[in-house]
């Protein structure tokens, strides 16, 4: 079974804009998935810049998944590997080692820098998707 680095972050400040949406029904959960898949966008693209790079295959394979809806939750997942790129967890994780291009915690870095503020960035997307 091929490795797949994902990293999750919990973004504090969500629930209120969570709760804010009630009032919008199914509309404001769509709105809210597509401010979070855009966030993961912008992750990942920070992501790949900080990737390492030495045939390119690694970076070929970061992506970012459709919003996922279980219950009142709502995910997106971004990550790296799969069969193409199996040691793509070792990249990421082995911080000791050096790269001639990109760095280790190529994901990680990028998430928990995103998480500052998101819960602002995706309440103003919410807001302008859903004309408020």
């Amino acid at each position: 079974m091929a490795r797949r680095t994902q990293i999750h972050v919990k973004i504090k400040g969500l629930d209120k804009v969570l709760k804010e949406l009630n009032r919008f029904g199914e509309r404001g959960r769509r709105a809210f998935a597509a401010g979070l898949y855009v966030e993961g966008q912008e992750i990942m693209t920070e992501s790949k810049r900080e990737c390492p790079v030495d045939t390119g295959t690694l970076r070929g394979t970061g992506h970012v998944e459709k919003p996922k809806f279980k219950g009142r939750s709502i995910s997106v997942t971004l990550g790296y590997g799969g069969p193409a790129a199996p040691y793509a967890i070792y990249v990421h994780e082995r911080t000791e080692l050096s790269h001639a291009t990109g760095k280790a915690k190529y994901l990680e870095d990028p998430a928990k820098g995103a998480a500052t503020g998101m819960a602002g960035r995706v309440g103003q997307f919410v807001k302008k998707r859903l004309g408020v």
